[in-house]
Order: C-alpha cells, then sequence, then structure tokens
C-alpha cells in the first residue's frame, strides 16, 4: 500500500513543527523575561531609534563603534511594533526564529533531511541560543549569516 503522504512533504512538515516550536519558546512572554534591560540592548534600541528617526549611518561611532545591521533590522521591528523593550528583543527573537530553517537547510546539503531534521531542532531546544534570541544582542546574528555562507559555499563547491 502507498504512503498517502511523500517523504518530502513529511519532512517539510516536521521543520514546520520544529520552527513553531522554536518560535514559541523564544516568543513566550518576551516583554517580561528576561526582566528588564540590560544597557547594551538600551543602546542598540536608540541606534534603532535614530534610524527610524531619519539618521541612515554605515556605521555607528558612538558607544565604541558599532555595525548597523542590527540596528537597520530592529528599525524595521520599530516600525512595526513601536519603540520599546519588545521591539528590542523581537528583533533578535525574529532572527533566531529564521535561523532554525536555515541549519536545516545547511545540514540537508551536507548530510541528510533528517540530520537537517535534528540539527534543526537542536536549535530550536538549544538552551544557548534560545538565550541569545531573547535578548536585545546583535550576536543572534552570526548563526544565520554562517549558515547562509556555509550553504552556499558548499552549493559553489558541488556545482561546477
Amino acid at each position: 500500500m502507498r504512503s498517502l503522504v511523500r517523504p518530502e512533504r513529511l519532512t517539510w512538515m516536521a521543520l514546520l513543527a520544529i520552527t513553531l516550536a522554536g518560535a514559541a519558546l523564544r516568543l513566550a512572554r518576551l516583554d517580561s523575561m528576561p526582566p528588564g534591560l540590560h544597557f547594551d540592548e538600551a543602546v542598540y534600541g536608540l541606534m534603532a531609534r535614530d534610524i527610524v528617526g531619519g539618521h541612515y549611518p554605515v556605521f555607528f561611532p558612538t558607544y565604541t563603534g558599532r555595525e548597523p545591521l542590527y540596528m537597520y533590522l530592529m528599525a524595521a521591528v520599530f516600525r512595526w511594533v513601536g519603540i520599546s523593550t519588545l521591539g528590542i528583543r523581537l528583533t533578535s527573537a525574529l532572527i533566531g526564529i529564521a535561523t532554525i530553517p536555515l541549519v536545516f537547510l545547511l545540514m540537508r546539503s551536507l548530510h541528510s533531511p533528517r540530520i537537517g531534521l535534528l540539527a534543526s531542532a537542536f536549535t530550536a531546544l538549544s538552551y544557548w541560543h534560545l538565550t541569545v534570541s531573547r535578548n536585545g544582542y546583535p550576536n543572534i546574528l552570526i548563526p544565520p549569516i554562517e549558515c547562509l555562507a556555509l550553504y552556499f559555499l558548499w552549493k559553489g563547491y558541488r556545482q561546477p
């Protein structure tokens, strides 16, 4: 008897379930946990507020100097939900959620769909990744950028 659901479809359904579970962990009570803002998070919020106000720097020389990618993403979130603690932390949470399928994409291309699902599940449940996804720090950008860079490097290496 033939299976009603193809293996590829099961893989994508499993990835969706893993990503939704990771999203639930990253978004639950995001406005109040962890409590309060660290001063570094507040500084990133101030820089993003400047972007919302019409200042579009290529580099932030204030506060010991910062590259602006994270602050531009935060400014986009601020336009969506307003300038608040939630907006600061939602930026990291959304980046963390996006990382889960990117881990799958990379590991599927390096190994197999099964390894991709396991790696994405470990990322969704990882204490480190969950903690960093719930704080407003730009280091949350490292995993998705690395996943994309390695994916395209591997894809370029494998194709003539």
